[in-house]
């Protein structure tokens, strides 16, 4: 079992792929009793094709996974706007998952519109533990269209689509990995705009399993 963490920052002023200014609103609409929803599936081009892990990340069915920034289920502060969720995936020796997701601003069971970040594309994730601390732990911004967005990607020095080998900051690995770009409150010092090493999430370990004897 690998554990997998999304964090959504979800604060007014965070920076996007391109150190540049945000508008959380853009294809969201904000309201009150709105909370911050993950939505994921296995991507197409996955080696792993596992339905148990497809309806896992919640089989591309929006506001039905909820996110946490309470303190609790691997969220590291309470109230910082910082959203978090945690999956415990099965491993598949020899084989590589991809996950398609995305985030929603919404409330539970409502549709796509006015809650996803943006229409149509979506982000992806290559599940690699690049940092070998049996995490991986993906930091994003919400609305941010200049880094793990499949396609219309915004990001100045890309040709508006990213695959699954594309480095577009120079960090070193795929921006479809574990990111090293710092554009976000939840990185370890945030809002550099910089490449920094993979961080290893605080309020979260990995999966532990007791050593069993024949």
């Amino acid at each position: 079992m690998l554990r997998v963490v999304f964090s959504a920052d979800f604060n007014q002023g965070t920076l996007n792929g391109n150190c540049g200014n945000i508008d959380r609103f853009k294809w969201a609409r904000d309201k009150p009793g709105k909370a911050m929803f993950f939505v994921g599936w296995v991507h197409l081009q996955s080696e792993v094709q596992d339905p148990a892990i497809n309806n896992q990340l919640g089989a591309s069915t929006p506001n039905t996974i909820p996110m946490y920034d309470d303190g609790t289920n691997g969220d590291e502060v309470a109230g910082d706007n910082i959203w978090t969720v945690t999956f415990d995936i099965p491993r598949t020796p020899g084989k590589v998952l991809r996950i398609g997701y995305k985030y929603t601003w919404g409330t539970f069971g409502a549709q796509w519109s006015g809650s996803e970040e943006w229409p149509g594309n979506s982000r992806i994730l290559e599940v690699v533990d690049d940092n070998a601390d049996n995490i991986v732990w993906r930091r994003d911004v919400f609305g941010d269209e200049a880094t793990n967005k499949d396609n219309s990607n915004l990001n100045l020095t890309g040709n508006g689509t990213i695959t699954w080998t594309t480095d577009l900051h120079g960090c070193g690995t795929p921006e479809s990995h574990e990111n090293q770009y710092d554009n976000t409150a939840a990185a370890v010092a945030h809002n550099t705009c910089k490449c920094h090493p993979v961080p290893t999430p605080k309020a979260v370990g990995p999966i532990n399993r007791a050593c069993t004897t024949p």
